[in-house]
């Protein structure tokens, strides 16, 4: 897989735009506030995939009248990408067999009864894996969630 530098905003935009109308159904609102200038090596694809995956997943564990925010930021040696929802939250052991591959996954249904996999965050986490970053989950039940994973500035 080759990684090259791109703009991280254009992405998270048109993943937004794509997946406004089911955001907009559960009256739920989409905010992007990430610089224009922000760059990282990555591979296009499985990023994208990533992005999606993560505000698709916001939008499901999200109420009427939350909302989703993608957002991002340079330290010295990554760009900071972050997907905070309003939503319902996660338990601990659910974060944990996220991390754990050896452990089963299940599905949790959305606040709309959506279905899932329950294989989503575990591929999100090894795209980018694959791609020399890492994935982390913070969340507390009933607050929302925050998914935030780093990809290389070089």
């Amino acid at each position: 897989m080759d990684l090259f530098q791109q703009r991280l905003k254009y992405i998270a935009l048109t993943n937004m735009d794509l997946l406004k109308s089911g955001a907009n159904e559960k009256g739920v609102t989409l905010l992007c506030d990430m610089p224009d200038e922000l760059e990282a090596f990555f591979d296009l694809e499985t990023i994208q995939v990533v992005i999606r995956n993560l505000i698709s997943n916001a939008i499901k564990f999200t109420k009427k009248d939350g909302s989703v925010t993608v957002s991002g930021e340079a330290n010295e040696e990554n760009v900071v990408v972050l997907i905070r929802d309003t939503g319902i939250g996660m338990d601990q052991k659910t974060i944990e067999s996220i991390h754990n591959a050896h452990e089963k996954v299940t599905s949790t249904r959305g606040t709309n009864n959506e279905k899932g996999t329950g294989l989503g965050l575990v591929i999100c986490k090894d795209f980018v894996a694959h791609n020399k970053g890492e994935l982390t989950i913070e969340s507390e039940l009933n607050k929302g969630t925050t998914i935030q994973f780093t990809l290389p500035l070089s």
